[in-house]
């Protein structure tokens, strides 16, 4: 396994959580997985309008 095993093992857990998040909010919101994950890489905010608009979520206030 050498000195990184664990860690090398982490990494690709963490890569396959971060693909089924993806997954699940590009189901829910209409987006592509490949959208969602541009997003997040770019750790993207969104003020309330613009999460309604993106379909994350169904209203504000």
């Amino acid at each position: 396994m050498g000195e990184h095993g664990p860690a090398r093992g982490a990494g690709s857990l963490l890569a396959a959580y971060r693909w089924e998040c993806a997954e699940i909010t590009a189901r829910h919101s209409g987006r592509s997985v490949d959208e969602v994950l541009a997003d997040t890489e770019a750790e993207r905010w969104f003020t309330a309008e613009e999460a309604v608009d993106a379909g994350l979520v169904d209203r504000v206030g």
